[in-house]
């Protein structure tokens, strides 16, 4: 089957981690030019990652997956998700808070790495 990439974040110069569709992971460590398969616990869509430093790193996808690695991305673990919605994205303004967003207006807010709690936005559509 064919394996749809979704996101690739470079936590080095020459360290990047790709992900995707079927629980899809790879690690370069050559700055991009050879890639090798990473094992993650999921079998669904990582649509996102994000590192907050070298070592610690987050994984969002499909059906609420939540996933985390603490050591560069060799090892991922699933986190316990509030959600079951697909969750796009995942950006952290500091190393304690982050917010990752997705299906039906679906916003987690992380107050600090092991913390997860999550509200459902209530958007209102006021044009016009």
């Amino acid at each position: 089957s064919t394996v749809c990439l979704t996101d690739v974040e470079f936590i080095s110069s020459t360290v990047a981690i790709a992900c995707g569709s079927g629980g899809n992971m790879y690690r370069s460590i050559d700055g991009g030019e050879t890639w090798s398969p990473i094992p993650i616990p999921v079998t669904n869509t990582v649509n996102k990652i994000m590192f907050i430093n070298s070592l610690t790193g987050f994984g969002v996808g499909n059906k609420g997956i939540i996933i985390l690695t603490t050591n560069g991305g060799f090892n991922w673990v699933s986190q316990v998700s509030p959600t079951q919605e697909d969750l796009f994205d995942i950006s952290f303004v500091s190393s304690t808070l982050g917010i990752a967003v997705g299906k039906n207006n679906t916003i987690l807010q992380y107050g600090s790495i092991l913390t997860i709690p999550v509200f459902q936005l209530s958007v209102t559509s006021g044009i016009g």
